[in-house]
């Protein structure tokens, strides 16, 4: 990231021009940047707007975020809320509260809450009780859990618990518990259907619709 300040610190409300560059931004208050940001560390516990870009190793967000461009970084996590208008890159993005965002793209992503997507890729997706998903999940590993409400999932192991929602799923192997609803199921070597769930049309394919590699 090249030569970097120490530290910044926010409690009240200022605007920045340019772009910055700091080892660590600490944001309690608001804070609106015409600009890039990067630091190893960003965490926000009031609100944040950026116009341009994010680049970082972690980045915090338990109060309000807003990016007019992408984010790239290590570790994402969203306690609050953080709208992205482009795309984010990261190894682990664990979201508890609601992210809207364009393309998401990490090893692991974990949700217990809302996301809005146009799509999310991770090798493992581990969507927890009762979150919703407005977009496509495309992993090798995807779990949706209990109650949960899923639009899109295209993955090569993918397991629906008890009670979740999903209109559409494509998969290797498909496991659908009890109570769950499934509108579409395409699968290619297996499909484990609890006789309690509710698939209404199920088809067997020669190959996914996506490449995972």
């Amino acid at each position: 990231m090249g030569s970097m300040n120490a530290t910044l610190k926010i409690s009240g409300a200022i605007r920045v021009s340019g772009d910055l560059k700091y080892d660590s931004i600490s944001v309690a208050g608001s804070m609106s940047i015409h600009g890039s940001v990067e630091a190893k560390e960003i965490v926000v516990s009031g609100s944040i707007d950026v116009d341009g870009s994010i680049t970082c190793t972690l980045l915090k967000v338990s109060g309000s975020a807003d990016v007019g461009g992408s984010i790239k970084g290590d570790t994402v996590s969203v306690a609050g809320s953080l709208s992205v208008k482009e795309n984010i890159d990261a190894h682990s993005i664990k979201v508890s509260g609601s992210i809207t965002v364009t393309t998401l793209r990490c090893r692991e992503f974990e949700l217990s809450g809302s996301i809005s997507c146009d799509e999310v890729r991770a090798d493992s997706i581990i969507i927890h009780r009762k979150s919703k998903v407005r977009g496509k999940l495309i992993g090798k590993n995807i779990r949706i859990g209990r109650e949960s409400e899923v639009e899109k999932v295209i993955g090569k192991n993918v397991v629906i618990e008890k009670g979740a929602e999903v209109e559409y799923v494509e998969a290797d192997t498909v496991k659908v518990e009890g109570n769950a609803e499934v509108d579409y199921l395409k699968y290619i070597s297996g499909a484990d259907i609890d006789p309690r769930a509710d698939v209404t049309h199920v088809e067997r394919i020669d190959r996914l619709s996506i490449d995972l590699e």
